[in-house]
């Protein structure tokens, strides 16, 4: 029989006794949500800069020919 670790340690999470390690948890999935929303935002400029750069390259072929 396979356990299913990920789902006991999800009930463990759930039924923390130690206040100490709950605030950890809390805040670490503080930091993860913060990362997400940074890591978007970075992936929505990062395709602006392409965009750019793709519109720059275009600008400087007309002028060549």
């Amino acid at each position: 029989m396979t356990k299913n670790y990920d789902a006991e340690f999800a009930v463990y999470l759930e039924n923390l006794s130690d206040p100490g390690l709950q605030a950890l948890f809390d805040e670490v999935k503080v930091t993860v949500q913060k990362f997400d929303t940074a890591s978007q935002k970075i992936k929505i400029l990062a395709q602006e800069v392409q965009q750019m750069a793709a519109s720059l390259e275009a600008q400087c072929l007309e002028h060549i020919d």
